[in-house]
């Protein structure tokens, strides 16, 4: 089927069929999964669309991660990962967000994190990454990339649980952003990371006053 159709020779001045270019409609959650999974097993790249990819608590991590990067001076990006890092783990998919906990005490512990020593291994390779490399001139893809690394989300997504479904909101999110470049460039508009994630938080904020509207 789908490795059939990517190994298909492409006729002279025909753009060959990419991984992006197939969609796959299943008609259940399990099917989907066992689904994507045989196409890794392969070694065909899989991005599967979950309902509300901005509520994983890994894609806030790494849009964060992104933002922090960005600008070290990111008080609110650097005080949400501090939250989502090292505060509570709930184990599911519901991303803790600064209401979830008493403002005050939130402030007061973001406060005493963030001036104790020493930092934890995620703020020090955020540093690091800036420090070795102009973050600012990366693209979105490569933001992205960094940083899934510089949190070591993979492998923490393997200790909230629901690994899979996790994976899958990461690859998405990937996607997401190589998607956001091809189409700024095929409008003549540059691929920043700042306009990835504004956009990346509009669709957010559409996601969440469309679950609001139930």
């Amino acid at each position: 089927g789908v490795a059939k159709i990517l190994a298909r020779d492409t006729p002279p001045g025909e753009k060959p069929v990419e991984p992006e270019d197939i969609c796959i409609m299943v008609r259940d959650r399990y099917a989907k999964k066992d689904l994507a999974r045989a196409l890794r097993d392969r070694g065909i790249k899989v991005a599967m669309r979950s309902s509300g990819l901005f509520d994983g608590r890994e894609v806030t991590v790494v849009l964060n991660a992104a933002r922090l990067l960005l600008d070290k001076s990111d008080s609110i990006a650097e005080a949400s990962l501090w939250f989502l890092l090292e505060g509570r783990q709930q184990p599911n998919n519901q991303q803790p967000t600064i209401q979830a906990a008493s403002l005050d005490s939130w402030l007061v512990d973001r406060i005493a994190k963030t001036t104790a020593t020493p930092k934890p291994a995620w703020l020090e390779a955020i540093a690091n990454a800036r420090a070795a490399r102009a973050t600012t001139l990366l693209s979105p893809l490569s933001a992205v990339v960094l940083a899934i690394e510089v949190t070591g989300i993979l492998g923490r997504i393997a200790v909230w649980g629901d690994s899979f479904e996790r994976q899958a909101r990461i690859d998405s999110l990937l996607a997401l952003a190589a998607g956001f470049t091809k189409q700024a460039k095929a409008a003549g508009r540059a691929a920043t990371v700042g306009g990835f994630l504004a956009m990346c938080e509009e669709r957010a904020a559409k996601g969440a006053q469309a679950y609001t509207a139930k």
